[in-house]
């Protein structure tokens, strides 16, 4: 069986560093807790945004859980920043979408090209969103170009900042776990 973001990746799947390997890459439920840092525009529009999606609300040493469920299929995450918490749902593309890892969360789909570079460092690039099955013309796609890595200590590291266009930086947070 095979996971998502393992199949997105094909072959670079078994260069993932062990951390990431397990996160991504390993069947079962995987729990990860730390600390994040969370950077938002102030605004309505950014606020509002956020608020829809759930995403965290701003501030230093945020704690933080992360579950993975990897299953054949499809993976969930589940995460959680201090009191907010949100889902999503993740599937090897197919078809047209095949080397790419799509999430569902609600009513959005987001297709992201997964790459593992020369270091271990994954990064998964946002190209190309749906709202309730409708594409987004692509000037009108959030910039959002994630990164993961396992740091010299062998702990989960993230960092996740998102653009839009028109509005320039929304929210922007990062930080560090470890597996329970």
């Amino acid at each position: 069986m095979s996971t998502a973001l393992a199949t997105a990746l094909g072959p670079d799947a078994a260069r993932l560093p062990p951390t990431l390997r397990r996160a991504h890459a390993t069947p079962g439920r995987h729990r990860f807790t730390g600390l994040a840092q969370v950077e938002r525009r102030k605004g309505p529009l950014p606020w509002l945004l956020c608020a829809l999606l759930r995403l965290p609300e701003p501030g230093r040493d945020v704690p933080v859980t992360l579950v993975f469920d990897n299953g054949a299929g499809s993976d969930h995450w589940d995460r959680r920043f201090a009191r907010r918490r949100y889902h999503s749902r993740f599937k090897a593309g197919d078809g047209r979408d095949a080397g790419l890892l799509v999430e569902h969360m609600g009513p959005l789909r987001f297709r992201f090209r997964p790459r593992l570079d020369g270091d271990g460092m994954l990064h998964l690039t946002l190209e190309s969103m749906s709202v309730l099955g409708l594409p987004l013309p692509r000037p009108l796609v959030p910039h959002c170009p994630a990164r993961e890595w396992q740091d010299h200590e062998g702990r989960f590291r993230f960092d996740i900042p998102v653009t839009l266009p028109g509005l320039g930086f929304v929210i922007r947070y990062g930080g560090v776990l470890e597996p329970v």
